[in-house]
């Protein structure tokens, strides 16, 4: 069973991904650099809560940080299929 915490990681990837393409876009990034800004951000977003999570909790896990590439991966399929 998939428990909630890796739910959690799941969508605020993808909810990451999907608003930092749409900042991007929305200051006139054209697609491929918004793509990149929004892969970059959720990357350093999803690392950087890992070590905080270590620093604070004595945790780090691959786990979650699959959980997170799986979110932003699904959002990006999505984006991908988004008007130009």
């Amino acid at each position: 069973m998939i428990g909630v915490d890796k739910v959690k990681h799941f969508f605020m990837a993808g909810f990451i991904e999907s608003m930092t393409f749409a900042g991007s876009q929305a200051i006139g990034a054209e697609r491929g650099t918004a793509r990149t800004a929004a892969i970059g951000v959720t990357a350093a977003f999803s690392i950087g809560r890992e070590i905080h999570d270590r620093r604070t909790k004595g945790q780090f896990s691959f786990r979650d940080l699959a959980w997170d590439a799986l979110g932003g991966v699904a959002a990006m399929i999505i984006l991908n299929h988004t008007r130009h």
